[in-house]
């Protein structure tokens, strides 16, 4: 068996023996790196001999080689190119070619930013984000890689390139007999991998999320335990400092795509990478010519409010643990409660800081629930209810529901949509009511619109939906407290125009 070394001349992209082992680049438990020549035109290239120790055998060694000629089809600006690959050679250890790139990895960089007392500027974390999001979206259309981090991104000058196929499985592998599983990191597995749950793209977006976070912060977003258990713990309950604390100078949005690529239950992450990348691509881009729909104050609110996005605790995290087991959705309910009102607290907050001339006060009504006088508008009251009997959407089943209502009545409702048993925290979607233009006011008492349902009435939101009926649905885009904002300020035009009560 001939060892690699330097000297050893082996098969590459250009045929037998025209492959030249120089220095080596560096090595691991997986295997070791050379930089090699090619003796027919001096080009460089990158050659990984694997460790066949850590294969377990001939069968997952074939596997793994069997992926890596999958990778090989993948040709993307920012992945890094499989060119050749050698398994069967007599006296001849396995290897893979790679194209070279002598710029370093991602890691080294960062190291040196954080060295010299600096940090990456908002056009350098854009491009790296950007670019990092594109080459995961080529990987993924063929195999998840499962092994992401500083270390195995390389840089072609600025241009950063994923590398290391080595621990991936193929998107289809469910329709192979065989698939060489590998490991992932400890410090970027996603909490559905130290599960052993099923693993789909958001695994990868799990891992990117860590390392846009070093990225930006040029730390790693968690407090690193000594023990496997404590670093499974870490994954499943602990928070991270929110990014925006850290990088003021970045957009908030921005720094909440982070954070939902990082977010403990898959469901939680995008759906697809060409969502990260429209999300990242509006964080970053000025919003030009929009008309606005609300008054200068409200308008000047909704674009500085991002997509406000949570991070549990590590003690909330266990209590939701704790509490899924024992099937009690009530807790699950309440808590959700406190997270809408978090939100809600933190759009008005944004807006009495963009109003000179007037606030919008909040009154305690036990726990974080409570009521919001609005300037010249009266109060806005919000109601937390059961939905009884439950409520199943084409959006998911709700069990739990808020109305925020107005002294006139008007208003919207909340509605807390789980996709099925196993989503146990939800979403909160805000829905408006409006009387169908089809009905003859004179037979309906007037009400002011839009509104909300009450406890009782909530059940006709199912019986509107995807049918002729007395009520329409209006589903508004953006956040929660986008909405709540929308509805205060059509509160308080009303009251201007005179229209409402007094």
């Amino acid at each position: 068996m001939n060892l690699p070394m330097p000297g050893l001349v082996i098969t590459g992209p250009n045929g037998k023996d025209t492959l030249r082992l120089e220095e080596g680049l560096g090595g691991g438990a997986f295997g070791i790196v050379f930089r090699a020549t090619d003796t027919t035109n001096g080009r460089s290239y990158a050659v990984k001999f694997p460790q066949c120790a850590i294969f377990g055998g001939a069968p997952e060694l074939s596997a793994f080689f069997n992926e890596v000629e999958a990778a090989k089809q993948i040709r993307h600006p920012n992945v890094v190119s499989v060119l050749h690959t050698e398994v069967n050679q007599p006296n001849q250890s396995p290897y893979l070619v790679m194209e070279y790139l002598p710029g370093g990895t991602l890691k080294k960089r960062l190291d040196g930013v954080k060295a010299a007392g600096k940090q990456l500027a908002a056009d350098a974390v854009r491009q790296i984000a950007e670019s990092l999001i594109d080459g995961m979206a080529a990987i993924n259309a063929k195999m998840l890689h499962r092994d992401l981090k500083p270390d195995n991104i390389l840089l072609d000058g600025d241009t950063p390139k994923i590398a290391d196929f080595g621990l991936s499985k193929l998107v289809g592998a469910a329709t192979r007999t065989s698939t060489f599983k590998g490991g992932q990191h400890v410090l970027y597995m996603a909490p559905e991998g130290w599960k052993g749950d099923k693993n789909e793209i958001q695994l990868d977006m799990y891992a990117l999320g860590i390392v846009l976070y070093e990225v930006a912060a040029l730390k790693y977003p968690y407090k690193i335990p000594a023990d496997s258990n404590g670093l499974r713990d870490m994954h499943l309950f602990q928070a991270a400092p929110p990014l925006t604390s850290l990088r003021p100078d970045l957009p908030t949005s921005f720094c909440h795509v982070v954070t939902r690529l990082m977010e403990k239950s898959p469901r939680a992450r995008f759906a697809q990478w060409t969502e990260v990348k429209d999300a990242v691509v509006r964080a970053f881009t000025p919003a030009a010519g929009a008309t606005a729909k609300h008054s200068p104050i409200i308008s000047s609110m909704v674009n500085t409010i991002g997509a406000l996005h949570d991070v549990h605790s590590k003690r909330q995290l266990e209590e939701d643990a704790r509490v899924a087991q024992q099937g009690d959705w009530r807790k699950l309910n309440e808590f959700q409660a406190d997270k809408l009102m978090e939100e809600i607290k933190a759009a008005v907050e944004g807006f009495n800081h963009s109003s000179p001339l007037a606030q919008i006060q909040f009154s305690a009504r036990g726990g974080s629930k409570g009521d919001f006088t609005l300037p010249f508008g009266g109060p806005l009251r919000i109601k937390f209810f059961d939905v009884q009997p439950v409520l199943k959407l084409k959006r998911g089943v709700a069990r739990y529901a808020a109305l925020v209502v107005d002294m006139d009545g008007a208003g919207l409702n909340f509605l807390l949509f789980r996709s099925d048993e196993d989503d146990l925290y939800g979403r909160w979607v805000p829905v408006r009511i409006n009387i169908s233009a089809i009905v003859d006011p004179r037979k309906m008492p007037p009400r002011p619109q839009p509104f909300g349902f009450e406890a009782g009435e909530i059940k006709e939101i199912g019986r509107a939906e995807g049918a002729m009926h007395i009520y329409t649905l209006d589903w508004p885009e953006g956040s929660c407290g986008e909405a709540f904002l929308q509805a205060a300020h059509q509160t308080m035009q009303r009251r201007n125009q005179g229209n409402g009560r007094r």
